[in-house]
């Protein structure tokens, strides 16, 4: 990087660490103690957005010289001291040292660790803006029904609503509008289930549990919290959904609307007994698809007439009132194959809109087939490519690349540029900014049925991301033959997996497909080489924290084999930054393999000074959570009681009573007991003796602005 950059970069980040900011506006006069900055300001912004400092949109912005800042986490951390990096790692699959970092028939290990730029934006704001963005196109079209009125009904004696339907009854609709129309006060949360993937839900939970977010009122969208198209079936996945029900319900100043389909949820029941007793004792499930209201469907087929201007080639179907009544009423009707008909209809202008309904109504698995048969082998291809890499959101860049693999394998002759095969789909996918996705589901459900056993095999040979093969590799046979051979595990380094994604706004954060060769050593129970699996894990050590993230349980349960970590296990820089990403469940394990064992406990006093302060701080953890638990399991009664002690017209403020609310609750539960009761039960846990240090005195500090916002909230109601 240049010099001047450098002064500039300083220059910046002093800013921010005085305002706390990541994207302002500075003068260029700010920087006036670097030589030249009029004339070399846009040279050094260019120079600073190719370091991956700052983001493309900074930029000079008029001509007064103002300049955009929006900084990355690399411009943020850029004058850290980074350690570096020894990508040569030694092994050999047949037992003999092999250099893998080069030359032939080796396996690079450490490929594509280089660190990915990860763009900081306000998470709160972008899921209300999508949630307000979603809003604007849903009441185009949107109806109330009568089980929306019964789901808005439940959200004000229930923390929880489950909305069920069969696919296209509108359950992510449902689910928008009812957090919109109930949450004036609350910020809004969105979320997406996974047929795969658990990090989303991981990331949710983080942070609605967050110390500082425990009082706040949110509204939690949960979409297709089960999976899109099938069951999530990771036990780690739905023991989170368990575990986000369970802190809701407890949790006053939190609502969550789930929706799933039906016969998914039933598949869950059947598959979780925690989620089979949640289901049946503590949610209201409503469900969404039972129209019985014939004014209602009439409204919803209307709108969407109006919206394609179809009143024309309607006029038959009004006119014979028996054909109006069966459309209705027919056993299928759903906002989705009502407004796929009449969109098909008004592109294609086909008269006979009778026999379209009833072509889709009587075969609704087919609402896809026109639209997608229409396409060229191209668009397909493409369209078959996304189904194999992301059920969500996914930058295109990362299907582009994908796809045009895939044709340069084939050897396919390509005639035709990307954005013209991408253009095609405009109707089958959803845009945003950079990011794709399905419009539907049930798209999802369709190229399922379609795809051939040859064509997933083809996706599978030709990948160039994990994902695709784990994706399509229903069996895992493909994942297990990555394992065989020296030539295979060659090939499994040889893939590229996609970046870890903070929330459904694509907070992208460096990934590396050695985690994923750990993952799957640990489903499968596969023996791998001793040498390249410790090559791995130090190398996950050396990506740093961020990639331990999102990596730290797969890598405790790594170091948990009979492999030899000692190398790992004496550095201790690795060990810290493994318990501090650790969640405070897990460090006994950690503990057990690092420390020495005496009686069958461990000595608290004789653990490393890094141990022992990972232990208080976990400790601490605990121990706030549950006092904050217990806070808000006694605070709604405590304000009832409140307010029946006062006179009619009695004057009183807010800030006093949430006081006295607090002191009368410590006094009469003892927090401070909860809390060293808590700490004493993981030290046990954790098989530790003379813990009397890391116990210690707690002290309290319970924030009053929750506490205020439930006595305004329970006044107002």
């Amino acid at each position: 990087m240049r010099k001047d950059s450098e002064l500039f970069l300083k220059k910046i980040l002093d800013y921010r660490n005085s305002t706390g900011k990541n994207n302002f506006e500075l003068s260029y006069q700010y920087f006036d103690d670097i030589p030249s900055v009029e004339t070399v300001v846009y040279d050094i912004i260019n120079d600073l957005i190719r370091n991956n400092c700052l983001t493309s949109k900074s930029q000079v912005i008029d001509l007064e010289g103002d300049i955009s800042i929006n900084l990355t986490l690399d411009g943020i951390t850029y004058f850290d001291d980074e350690k570096e990096r020894n990508s040569a790692v030694i092994f050999n699959v047949s037992g003999g040292q092999v250099n893998i970092a080069s030359g032939n028939a080796k396996i690079d290990a450490v490929q594509n660790t280089e660190k990915k730029n990860i763009l900081l934006v306000d998470e709160e704001e972008n899921d209300e803006e999508y949630i307000d963005e979603r809003v604007k196109d849903i009441k185009k079209y949107f109806v109330k029904t009568s089980p929306y009125n019964d789901a808005l009904r439940t959200l004000d004696s229930s923390n929880i609503v489950l909305l069920v339907g069969v696919s296209g009854s509108g359950k992510s609709d449902n689910s928008i509008m009812l957090a919109k129309e109930y949450g004036e006060g609350y910020a809004l949360k969105y979320a997406e289930g996974s047929d795969f993937e658990k990090a989303e839900i991981e990331n949710l939970i983080k942070e609605i549990k967050k110390r500082n977010n425990y009082g706040k009122k949110e509204i939690i969208i949960l979409d297709d919290f089960l999976g899109k198209t099938h069951l999530n079936v990771d036990e780690e996945y739905i023991n989170l959904i368990n575990e986000l029900i369970k802190y809701v319900k407890q949790n006053n100043y939190k609502k969550l609307i789930l929706n799933s389909r039906g016969t998914i949820l039933e598949d869950a029941k059947i598959k979780n007994k925690n989620l089979k007793a949640y289901m049946e004792n503590d949610i209201d499930i409503i469900d969404i698809s039972k129209l019985e209201n014939i004014e209602e469907k009439c409204k919803i087929l209307t709108n969407y007439v109006m919206i394609y201007n179809m009143q024309d080639g309607m006029k038959n179907i009004i006119k014979n009132k028996n054909v109006l009544v069966k459309i209705l009423e027919h056993e299928n009707f759903s906002p989705l194959i009502i407004n796929r008909v009449l969109y098909s209809c008004s592109k294609s202008n086909d008269k006979d809109l009778e026999k379209a309904f009833f072509t889709i109504l009587d075969n609704p698995d087919n609402v896809w087939e026109n639209e997608i048969s229409a396409l060229n082998k191209y668009s397909k291809m493409y369209l078959n490519i996304l189904y194999s890499m992301s059920d969500t959101w996914i930058k295109q860049k990362y299907v582009d690349e994908a796809f045009l693999k895939y044709i340069e394998k084939k050897e396919i002759e390509y005639d035709e540029n990307i954005q013209k095969t991408v253009q095609r789909l405009k109707n089958i996918l959803n845009f945003e900014d950079d990011r794709i996705t399905f419009l539907h589901p049930s798209i999802m459900d369709y190229l399922k049925k379609e795809l051939s056993v040859h064509e997933k095999k083809e996706i599978i040979l030709y990948a160039m991301y994990f994902e695709q093969i784990e994706r399509l590799d229903e069996t895992k046979e493909h994942i297990l033959q990555l394992y065989n051979s020296e030539k295979d595990i060659k090939k499994f380094f040889s893939l590229k997996v996609l970046p870890y994604t903070y929330s459904n706004f694509s907070i992208e954060l460096f990934n590396y497909i050695g985690v994923k060769f750990l993952d799957y050593m640990l489903k499968l129970k596969i023996k791998a080489n001793e040498e390249l699996v410790v090559a791995i894990v130090q190398e996950i050590f050396k990506c740093g924290r961020l990639l331990l993230l999102h990596s730290s349980s797969i890598v405790l349960n790594v170091l948990l084999l009979d492999y030899d970590f000692s190398e790992i296990f004496n550095n201790d820089s690795y060990m810290e930054a493994l318990f501090d990403t650790l969640y405070y469940e897990e460090i006994g394990k950690l503990i057990e393999v690092l420390c020495i064992k005496s009686e069958g406990t461990f000595d608290f006093r004789m653990l490393k000074p890094f141990i022992k302060q990972a232990v208080i701080t976990k400790l601490n953890e605990a121990a706030e959570e549950k006092v904050n638990e217990t806070i808000q399991s006694e605070l709604s009664v405590y304000v009832e009681e409140y307010f029946k002690g006062l006179d009619e017209g009695e004057e009183f403020y807010y800030e006093d009573v949430a006081n006295e609310i607090i002191e009368d609750i410590c006094e009469d539960i003892d927090i401070k007991s909860i809390a060293e009761e808590t700490k004493i039960n993981l030290c046990e846990k954790y098989k530790l003796r003379n813990y009397e240090d890391a116990i210690g005195e707690y002290d309290i500090e319970i924030d009053c602005t929750y506490v205020e916002e439930f006595i305004i909230d329970y006044n107002e109601h």
